[in-house]
């Protein structure tokens, strides 16, 4: 039917965990599946499963020092320079889904692991950037209170770009006495 391949896909952004990169997280092929016994082409690819429901148009980015993107200078994951980076890609994504007559609606956001952490906090500080979220295996742990660090002074040359500004750090972590009793 062509006006159904005209509809425009949802876009939706995935984020990989702390131990694995895009790739093997979201689209792993290859390999039998179910007991297939053909020898060839099985595929356990998420990417392409939400791709052929004609619906969802997926996308996946790396975390800095994962898969094919390079580390930065500091050499470490920080969670605040992810969302930075999936923020970035958002806006991008909402750019090219939201010119041409494809649609004008935010992506969503899926995260899972530490990506639900950082799907998490892209959520809070930057809601109007997406227009659903879902955690997958969230590293959140309810019995502890998460505190978020003022955002540093406006005027701080290292605004974004130091470890202060990250979380969670074990030194800011406390017990959360309301989700404790549960």
């Amino acid at each position: 039917n062509n006006t159904e391949q005209q509809k425009p896909r949802t876009p939706v952004l995935l984020l990989h965990g702390r131990t694995w990169s895009s790739v093997p997280v979201y689209h792993l092929a290859g390999g039998n599946i179910h007991g297939e016994s053909d020898g060839g082409g099985g595929n356990r690819s998420l990417m392409e499963a939400l791709y052929n429901t004609h619906h969802i148009q997926p996308y996946a980015m790396d975390f800095r020092g994962f898969g094919g993107t390079p580390k930065d200078e500091s050499g470490f994951v920080e969670p605040l320079k992810c969302v930075s980076d999936v923020v970035s890609v958002l806006n991008w994504i909402h750019d090219k889904h939201g010119k041409g007559g494809n649609g004008s609606s935010r992506p969503a956001l899926l995260g899972w692991s530490h990506g639900a952490l950082i799907a998490q906090i892209t959520a809070q500080r930057h809601a109007v950037a997406i227009s659903k979220l879902v955690l997958y295996g969230s590293i959140y742990n309810p019995n502890v209170k998460y505190s978020i660090p003022s955002p540093p002074d406006p005027d701080d040359p290292y605004k974004g770009h130091t470890d202060h500004d990250d979380f969670p750090l074990h030194e800011m972590a406390s017990r959360n006495e309301y989700d404790g009793a549960m």
